[in-house]
Formats: structure tokens, sequence, C-alpha cells
């Protein structure tokens, strides 16, 4: 009776050996399928229901993580990095002067979670629209601000440019949920020679006054010599 019972026993062990490794198994996808994480650079946007009579919301958690339902809500990432942003549109400046002005932005989805919701809304099934939005509506306000300055003020000072053209923009990209990091003009040019013509009739006038200043010395010195 032994001989018979052992094998049994044995055969009952493995089986439930086998049952407890599967279901660990089991569980360990489920873990991992129901339990969703958001690293330090990007957040978590989970959409749908929790609970039956729960109306559809947006959950947003940032470097953290929770367990979703699978069957009623849908979790996706939106990255929170900033992202460099490149412009060089063409403008036409007050005194009719065309110009291609080169700029870079650093633009991000913001931190705060009425932002990451505001963003979702608008790119988390299409993250690349985010540089084409912002492209756009720098460029329209680049031209705006152009169209009311001549050459030679946009020359004179590029940083108050900048921060004119991001101060224009500020509350367009808000309210889609993105903050402007920051906003330098790297270039501005012309094909019709114009900002040229301006540096050479510049280094003129640093020449003659360096010249009258050299004159000038001269007299003093020939008077004090003479005195």
């Amino acid at each position: 009776m032994d001989f018979l019972t052992a094998p049994l026993a044995i055969v009952t062990t493995v089986i439930v050996i086998v049952i407890l490794v599967v279901a660990a198994i089991v569980f360990a996808i489920m873990l991992r399928t129901w339990y969703r994480t958001a690293g330090a650079d990007e957040a978590l946007v989970i959409t749908g229901k929790a609970k039956r009579d729960q109306t559809s919301t947006i959950k947003v958690v940032s470097g953290g993580g929770l367990f979703i339902n699978p069957f009623t809500q849908r979790a996706a990432k939106l990255s929170l990095r900033s992202r460099s942003i490149e412009i060089k549109p063409t403008a036409q400046a007050e005194n009719g002067v065309t110009v291609d002005v080169e700029g870079i932005a650093l633009v991000k989805v913001g931190s705060n979670p009425d932002l990451i919701r505001r963003a979702a809304e608008r790119f988390l099934s299409q993250d690349r629209a985010i540089e084409a939005f912002t492209t756009e509506v720098l460029e329209g306000a680049l031209r705006g601000v152009v169209a009311t300055l001549t050459v030679e003020k946009l020359m004179k000072d590029r940083k108050a440019l900048a921060e004119q053209i991001a101060e224009g923009i500020e509350g367009d990209l808000e309210r889609q949920g993105l903050v402007l990091d920051s906003f330098q003009i790297l270039g501005i040019t012309d094909q019709g020679g114009y900002i040229e013509a301006l540096g050479a009739s510049e280094i003129q006038r640093v020449h003659r006054e360096a010249e009258t200043a050299r004159i000038d010395a001269q007299r003093a010195v020939a008077k004090r010599q003479i005195e």
C-alpha cells in the first residue's frame, strides 16, 4: 500500500507546485499589465473610469505609478522633456526690408497636472504635433513683431526682440499645456544687402569717430606744449 500511495503523494505535490508556479507567473503578468509607472521626465495619463458608477476622467501621475483597470481604463505616457525647435521664417520689417530671422526655442509640456491634462487632450496620440504647433505659433508671433520694427531696431537689441516674442506667445502655449523654457534670436539676414550696408556704414562711422578723437588728442597735446 505504501508503494502505491508514495507515487501518488509525489504526483500531487508536483501538481500543486506546478499550479503555484503558473499562478505566480499569471499574477506577475497581471501585475506588470495593470501596474503602470512613469519616469521622472514623463507623465502617465490615465483615461476612462475606475468604477462603473464613475464618470470618465483624466488622471495624471508624474514620477510614480498606480494600478489601472484594463477593462475600463487606458494608460499612455507623455514626455515632459524639453524639445529644441529651430525656426527661420521670412518676415518684412517696418521699413519694407524682407529679412530672415533665425531662432531657437526650448519648449516642454508643463509639469503642473492641469497643464499635462491640457496637453494630453491635444497631443497624447500625436506627440510630434507639439513641435509643429510651437513652430507655427513662434513664426506667427515673430512676423507680427518684426512688422512693427525697422531693420535698425531689429539689429540693435536681439535679446529684447526675443523677449517680446516669448511674452506674446506665452498665453497661446499655456492654453495647450505647453511652457516656453527659452527663446533666442541666432541671426538676422537679408538677401538685398541692406544689413551689410548698415554694417559698412557703421564701420565707417566708428572709423570717423576714432579719427576725430585722434586729431582732438593731437591738438590737445600741441596746445599743452605751446602753453
